[in-house]
């Protein structure tokens, strides 16, 4: 006999499920997901609900459960791999995050906070989980400053909706509002979380109900629908003619006597989307400047719902590279989000870039 819980007879339950598995039919390598998306957010928020909810649209079973849903017993990151129609999905579900006067450093939710930023950092695209019958809380500020830093795609996934739509209308009982429409509720969320969380104001918003199943395909969509975004490429006429359109229509405010000017503009990597600005003198484009020219990138370039990473570099490039390291002076707006947060976070760490092609 076999106990799990004092371990009499394991190894040998391994060997016999071991001899019982044809090793010559498995593959010698996994084919690389089109797209690896990272499920975060803080405790009970319903995360391994959700992944359970994509396993049953993937696998067209009403029943499927891979995760255990019992809240709290996701410990460390799991890789669920996901193939329909010869596509693949890998989805990252993650420990939930506590705050931080109940993270401990030589304890599991210490080493949970860690495995998560660790997740963001594999991801392409990041599904950010926000439970939305609460406020938003310590851990979701502070997961969504560590996403912004590192240039993710991200998508904010309000789950539980159901529950807050009736929380909302009972609160409103009796008053001119009590009638709400869900629209009018779902513009309202989403102008607090983009208020709440300025360095993700570009960020879109679903809103799911997991443990129905309810808009979980809306949001794979949108997911898929950002990495197409984040791995484009903008031509550099056609990114030139929009410079000088930015620049016509505003230009920095400098000392009198001196004149800025925007020699060329080239995008020179994807995931995130990384332009170069080659300019006259980098000291005459501040802060709020390099904001503006990221915030129109949004409006007028494919790019309106991923960060976009934004390098000033001088006339002479040599020169600006050796004072700066090869990477010329980083834009502040683009590690802000275009946005002016509460506190501005340090220079973040480059994203790697993805190799895979967006699905067509």
């Amino acid at each position: 006999g076999v106990s799990a819980l004092n371990g009499r007879n394991i190894d040998q339950l391994v060997q016999a499920i071991a001899a019982n598995i044809d090793l010559d039919k498995a593959p010698a390598q996994l084919p690389e997901p089109q797209l690896l998306v990272a499920i975060v957010g803080k405790r009970n928020a319903g995360k391994s609900t959700l992944v359970n909810a994509i396993a049953r649209i993937y696998e067209d079973d009403p029943q499927r459960v891979i995760v255990s849903e019992v809240p709290g017993t996701t410990r460390d990151s799991i890789d669920v791999r996901f193939e329909k129609d010869g596509k693949t999905l890998v989805v990252i579900d993650t420990a939930g995050v506590r705050k931080k006067r109940q993270m401990v450093t030589h304890d599991l939710e210490f080493y949970s906070f860690h495995r998560a930023q660790r997740s963001i950092r594999r991801a392409d695209v990041v599904m950010m989980l926000i439970d939305g019958t609460e406020p938003l809380s310590e851990p979701d500020r502070k997961l969504s400053q560590y996403i912004a830093e590192q240039f993710k795609p991200v998508l904010l996934v309000v789950n539980k909706w159901d529950l807050s739509v009736a929380k909302a209308r009972q609160i409103r009982a009796g008053t001119p509002d009590e009638n709400i429409s869900d629209e009018k509720l779902m513009q309202e969320f989403e102008q607090y979380l983009h208020t709440e969380m300025p360095h993700l104001s570009f960020a879109p918003v679903a809103f799911v109900t997991a443990t129905e199943g309810k808009n979980v395909q809306a949001a794979l969509d949108m997911a898929q629908h950002l990495f197409k975004q984040a791995n484009q490429r903008i031509g550099t006429g056609r990114l030139n003619a929009v410079i000088k359109q930015i620049f016509e229509q505003r230009m920095p405010s400098t000392p009198r006597g001196q004149r800025p000017k925007i020699l060329y503009a080239t995008q020179v990597d994807v995931a995130p989307p990384t332009i170069v600005l080659f300019v006259n003198d980098p000291e005459l484009f501040d802060a709020n400047y390099q904001r503006f020219i990221v915030n129109r990138f949004r409006e007028l370039l494919p790019f309106g719902q991923v960060p976009i990473r934004l390098l000033i570099r001088g006339r002479d490039e040599r020169q600006i590279e050796s004072q700066r390291g090869a990477g010329g002076q980083e834009s502040q707006a683009s590690a802000d989000g275009g946005q002016r947060p509460a506190e501005a976070p340090g220079r973040p760490r480059r994203a790697s870039r993805t190799q895979r092609k967006p699905q067509q």
